[in-house]
């Protein structure tokens, strides 16, 4: 996960947020279990990103996502 290693998260347990974009929620709600195993994450938070966030374009698809410590 780009972000985490951006906000010096690497080996802590994190929120994740994202807000912005249906699609892209729906895939993350739809592999949440694996996203969140994949980046160590206790949550993913479907709302306004919090911790360090920044915008991105996943297959052209344009997402606001965060990482926060937990």
């Amino acid at each position: 996960f780009p972000t985490r290693r951006s906000s010096d998260l690497v080996m802590d347990r994190i929120h994740v947020y994202s807000n912005g974009n249906g699609r892209i929620q729906d895939l993350m709600e739809r592999h949440g279990e694996e996203i969140r195993k994949d980046v160590m994450a206790s949550d993913i938070l479907f709302a306004e990103a919090k911790g360090y966030v920044k915008e991105w374009n996943i297959n052209g698809e344009t997402v606001t996502l965060g990482v926060e410590k937990q």
